[in-house]
């Protein structure tokens, strides 16, 4: 499997390829190296990197339990925490994402929000977008609470089901997702991903709300999650969060590459809310 990064992500991508190295195959897959002996091969706009293909398929929401996914990536990343213990050298740490959950972001949205729909004739579909979904947006950033700050840990943060194999083991596979960031947004993120998923693939949502109820009993989650309405409490700062970044964009860069997934993202608000809470 041949992945490939912008060239400006040179340092990070062999920060993380080094990570994935260390951590030693259990539940990520093992960069190559080349002739040279590194990891990575740059060319004039990219940045390459390869791993043998894992015997296996996606997850599907039926071969394995939602308990047993999640309890394999809640093992990755008390092995990336062992990883990040044993960094002998500052530089990895340094070229690795630090993802930061701000208070203010629900203020930034808010101004977002007035600022797109009062544009006259520009990004049409971003304004009919945040018309139709106005009232809700607003109820969800007005009674958001706020959140303590957690320590950031190394950690893969997007467990979603495409980036879950399911072979031998559980690979989490997407190694440009290893970051710093608080572990509480990672987890709920991966749970709500593969209930949704189970959802999606014919299973009821009662059921799955069942399912979700009874991890949230075991000892493994809640150390991090102590509740589904923590969970989405959390979700929902997340992608507002998201969709305040989607907003940051069009406003201040003129870039609309992310708008395909506003709608996605307020979807997810709602979807939470039926899982979760």
């Amino acid at each position: 499997i041949l992945r490939g990064e912008n060239k400006n992500s040179n340092r990070r991508v062999v920060a993380q390829c080094k990570i994935a190295r260390m951590e030693g195959g259990q539940f990520l897959p093992q960069p190559l190296n080349n002739r040279e002996g590194v990891n990575t091969i740059t060319d004039e706009s990219q940045i390459w990197y390869a791993y043998k293909k894992i015997r296996g398929h996606i997850y599907d929401g039926h071969s394995v339990s939602l308990q047993d996914v999640l309890s394999n990536y809640l093992a990755l990343n008390r092995k990336l925490n062992q990883v990040n213990d044993g960094l002998r050298s500052s530089d990895i740490r340094s070229l690795i994402v630090k993802v930061h959950h701000r208070e203010k972001t629900c203020r930034e949205l808010m101004d977002a929000i007035r600022w797109a729909i009062s544009q006259k004739n520009q990004y049409v579909d971003i304004k009919g977008i945040l018309i139709k979904y106005n009232g809700q947006l607003k109820r969800c950033i007005r009674y958001l609470p706020k959140l303590g700050a957690r320590r950031k840990r190394l950690i893969h943060n997007d467990a979603n089901h495409s980036n879950v194999i399911i072979g031998r083991g559980v690979t989490f596979v997407d190694l440009e997702d290893i970051c710093y960031e608080d572990p509480r947004f990672c987890v709920a993120h991966c749970l709500f991903k593969l209930s949704r998923h189970r959802v999606l693939k014919g299973h009821s949502l009662s059921r799955v709300r069942k399912e979700v109820e009874k991890i949230f009993k075991t000892n493994e989650l809640i150390s991090i999650l102590a509740t589904p309405k923590e969970a989405c409490i959390i979700l929902e700062r997340k992608y507002l969060e998201e969709i305040a970044v989607i907003l940051s964009f069009v406003k201040h860069h003129k870039d609309v590459r992310y708008v395909y997934d506003l709608e996605k993202k307020i979807h997810n608000i709602y979807e939470a809310k039926k899982l979760f809470s």
